[in-house]
């Protein structure tokens, strides 16, 4: 009895194994999860084989999040609406640029609307894959975005793992700025007006889109969180009769005419904001809840304000709303993955370079950046490779930094934060298991 039972929970735990190991390298989908390999990898059904040779990016948003992971190295095209800086080199192409693209030696295709049938063929025709992503919808949805962005562009595993983590660090960012919001017995209200289709309906943000929780981390009630599909009756935004309008480029005159007996009209509240910090997913997220809420609460922008945020986190808002949303480009884009094994690791002595310096900030390049990065990559912090430049994924690595150690945060390397990275009371980033 004994042996029978020794033998079959060794065959027990055999097939256990086989079926995990079968279920890790087997699964090149990422719904089910990080793959064993990058590649081929599946995503919404599409199968990529290998890394891609060159992308073209057909959607604003998706290149928002490409510029946010540091992938804009493996673009060779964009559509006009992609008007990131970082991405001006590239050439416009729009779905139908099937020549240009084989040419430039596109191999994927991202957009987020779905091509004809006619479209498609001729892409595929030509050598070239297109996936189709759609807007994250939700905080959790987010990270669904980047996850399918990631491993198209790096991989089903190192892709995936930096999408993960960049996610993480973006929706970090939003919470930074919603904090600083001043707290309100009651909410004023708000919507966001993309167009006046008709004297019926609008285009607006509605409560089912990303940009309705936007609203909201800056101390704003949505007019629309009620409904759905981006479109609203005019009758629900009379009878809400919002305390402020955001609307698109070239809006406000329309809206103050037809309707100035409206709150927001009468109280000269109807503000103008590029649809663009609506629409983007990347690091435009963080700055437009900082322009909705440093437009609601200018204090916020007054470094020495006396209001309910200090002057530190007023210059954080005040930052944040003036970067660009567009890092500068990266030539590589792989997770950290050198790992501080001890606390000793954590205490070792500092370069003294980067003390002597003074300060480090987006934009610097060089020697000291890369000893600042590789010594945050070691903490756990950097979620792409150290590279010597100081963008705005590097920034971003270092907000990070400064918010689990309790310091300002800015983006900027100063003394504090040097000799902080190498303090035995240091913080490793959480969310490694260290």
């Amino acid at each position: 009895m004994k042996l029978f039972q020794k033998v079959t929970a060794v065959i027990l735990a055999a097939a256990l194994s086989c079926a995990l190991i079968a279920g890790c390298s087997g699964s090149s989908n990422i719904a089910e999860g990080v793959a064993a390999k990058d590649y081929p990898i599946t995503i919404q059904e599409v199968t990529i084989p290998e890394k891609p040779q060159g992308v073209v990016v057909l959607s604003d948003n998706l290149a928002d999040v490409i510029l946010t992971m540091g992938y804009e190295i493996t673009l060779k095209g964009k559509s006009a609406s992609c008007t990131q800086e970082d991405l001006s080199i590239l050439p416009d192409m729009t779905i139908d640029s099937v020549d240009a693209m084989k040419e430039a030696g596109v191999t994927l295709a991202l957009t987020d609307t779905e091509p004809t049938e006619a479209q498609r063929a001729a892409l595929e025709n030509a050598g070239i894959q297109i996936l189709v992503l759609a807007p994250a919808t939700s905080r959790e949805d987010l990270t669904r975005l980047y996850i399918q962005v990631g491993s198209a562009m790096n991989g089903g595993k190192t892709g995936y793992t930096a999408a993960q983590r960049a996610a993480e660090s973006t929706l970090l960012s939003v919470d930074e700025v919603a904090r600083l919001v001043p707290e309100q017995t009651a909410q004023p209200t708000a919507c966001y007006l993309y167009e006046l289709t008709s004297a019926e309906q609008a285009k607006a943000v509605t409560g089912d889109m990303l940009a309705s929780k936007l609203i909201e981390y800056a101390g704003l009630t949505n007019n629309f969180s009620d409904s759905t599909g981006g479109t609203v009756d005019i009758q629900s935004l009379t009878y809400g009769n919002p305390d402020y309008i955001f609307c698109a480029v070239g809006l406000k005159a329309q809206i103050t005419a037809t309707y100035p007996n409206l709150n927001a009209v009468k109280n000269n509240h109807v503000y103008e904001l590029d649809a663009s910090y609506m629409n983007r997913q990347g690091h435009t997220l963080f700055e437009t809840v900082g322009k909705l809420a440093s437009t609601i609460y200018p204090e916020l922008l007054q470094s020495g304000s006396s209001s309910n945020t200090s002057s530190s986190t007023s210059s954080t808002v005040s930052s944040t709303v003036s970067q660009s949303s567009a890092p500068s480009s990266q030539t590589s884009s792989t997770p950290a993955s050198s790992a501080a094994s001890s606390n000793s690791s954590a205490v070792s002595a500092p370069p003294t370079s980067i003390q002597q310096e003074g300060v480090l900030q987006q934009g610097d390049a060089g020697a000291e950046v890369l000893k600042m990065q590789q010594r945050l990559d070691e903490l756990g912090y950097m979620y792409v490779a150290p590279s010597g430049n100081f963008n705005a994924n590097t920034a971003q690595c270092v907000k990070d930094f400064q918010f689990y150690n309790g310091l300002e945060v800015t983006g900027i390397v100063d003394a504090k934060t040097s000799e902080k990275m190498y303090a035995s009371d240091v913080k490793i980033y959480p969310g490694d298991d260290r």
